[in-house]
């Protein structure tokens, strides 16, 4: 019989001793459980035992949970407590280690706190240093890591909370060894940056970057470096210097930033100046009637970019930190400056030059009307090397062509006039010759006397 139950709410690092009557037993002869919690028999006393709640089975937290009793070879014992909350035990999360104790005043250090009572899900979790919160970036039943925020120097209370079974919000207690859970921000271990060199890269090349400064590694090796928002590949590192390489950058300055592995973000206020350079275009001339592809080589593009050519829009298409690509439209024949702006910022003019000689242009089609599956022959000039041949909104299938000639199977299309258009490498045609697709008639039914005819289509 069980008639006292000295915790109601407690840690897997708790001890609960369970007394009354009988219970007087070997340890491995008592199973004891709250609800889904295990309670792990520790010793056995003249009026009962000693008991911990088992964290590998996960159990419940912050659940008011009742006590049962097993005793092999015997049975259930009795629970001669009035009230339900004085058989019933709840478990609370505890923090034991944080590790490490100590990071950058800047922030940035990947910080475990291991104990029992967390959970798999990080939502469900927060964690708070000296108030500021530490951004969980994983969590289990028993650890947590997060990064932590940038603090002035001191220990700081680190405070774990989880949202409880019931809806509530549960705080963990602390059964750190020391008596007390606190993270250190430190001068001492955090990493400073104080030059960079080069301190402007133009994207011509990979760029090999010296950073120097104090604190730039740790008794664990490895560091991450970010300038603006790209990675810098670190190559190597000493406690007062980083290398690292790097190719393109944003246009305009970017901030020089370093993560120290086992002591966080760097104090910096250095950056790295990119210029807006055009280093090579590509083709540099094309067909007058517009459809060139362009590529442009160089430094700091973006999505956001708009390039003018002879005051004609060139419709962006792909951009990277160093290429721009985009597909001009039609313009008279003669060189023209090609203008490329990024928010404020104006590159260096290069030119392109539209080309009447190599324009493809189309004169005729024949025949002129027909249906899908018809063979047309386009004549003209410029053809070579032909990419495609459309009708309206559909490809023509190639099956030969020469500088002067191409002939091509048309596809299934609405009926209608329908713009013809080739397509080479330097851009595309003209497209005021038509090809009039009509409506053919392939069968009627029935074929005589007075009756509703069906019509079948066959565009």
């Amino acid at each position: 019989m069980v008639n006292e139950i000295s915790l109601r709410k407690g840690t897997t690092f708790d001890t609960i001793e369970v007394k009354g009557q009988g219970l007087g037993v070997n340890t491995c002869e008592v199973e004891v459980q709250f609800g889904d919690m295990v309670c792990t028999v520790k010793g056995i006393s003249e009026l009962g035992f000693f008991c911990s709640i088992d964290s590998g089975n996960n159990p419940t937290v912050g659940l008011l949970q009742e006590i049962s009793i097993l005793i092999k070879n015997r049975g259930y014992a009795l629970i001669d407590i009035e009230k339900r909350m004085d058989r019933s035990f709840a478990l609370i999360p505890a923090i034991r280690t944080i590790s490490p104790e100590m990071g950058s005043s800047a922030g940035g250090s990947l910080i475990a706190i291991s104990g029992t009572g967390f959970s798999d899900d990080k939502e469900k979790l927060t964690v708070s240093i000296g108030g500021y919160n530490c951004p969980v970036e994983s969590s289990s039943f028993t650890q947590i890591t997060c990064v932590s925020p940038a603090q002035a120097a001191g220990a700081k209370t680190v405070e774990v909370t989880i949202l409880a079974a019931t809806g509530s919000p549960v705080m963990a207690v602390c059964k750190h060894l020391s008596g007390v859970c606190t993270f250190s921000f430190s001068s001492s271990v955090t990493p400073t940056l104080t030059s960079v060199v080069p301190n402007a890269i133009t994207g011509t090349g990979e760029v090999n970057m010296i950073l120097t400064g104090t604190n730039l590694m740790s008794s664990v090796n490895g560091a991450t470096v970010h300038i603006g928002n790209q990675q810098c590949i670190v190559q190597s590192q000493s406690v007062d210097s980083i290398a690292c390489s790097i190719t393109n950058l944003p246009l305009g300055e970017n901030l020089v930033q370093a993560a120290v592995t086992g002591y966080g973000n760097a104090v910096s206020s250095l950056v790295v100046t990119s210029p807006p350079i055009i280093s090579s275009i590509s083709p540099n001339a094309g067909s007058i009637y517009g459809g060139t592809t362009l590529t442009f080589n160089g430094n700091g593009f973006t999505l956001e970019a708009s390039v003018d050519i002879g005051g004609v829009p060139c419709e962006v298409e792909a951009a990277t930190l160093s290429e721009l690509i985009c597909k001009t439209g039609a313009h008279a024949a003669g060189t023209s400056q090609v203008v490329i702006e990024i928010g404020s910022v104006t590159y260096p003019q290069q030119t392109y030059e539209y080309q009447q000689n190599i324009s493809p242009e189309i004169l005729s089609i024949s025949p002129l009307t027909g249906s899908h599956g018809e063979t047309v022959t386009i004549t003209g000039q410029n053809f070579l090397p032909v990419s495609k041949v459309t009708i309206g909104e559909k490809e023509c299938t190639l099956t030969s062509e020469t500088a002067n000639q191409i002939q091509c199977t048309t596809a299934p299309h609405a009926v209608g006039p329908q713009s013809v258009v080739v397509q080479t490498i330097h851009g595309k045609s003209n497209s005021n010759i038509q090809y009039e697709y009509i409506l053919e008639l392939s069968m009627t039914t029935p074929i005589s006397g007075e009756h509703i005819i069906s019509i079948s289509y066959l565009n």
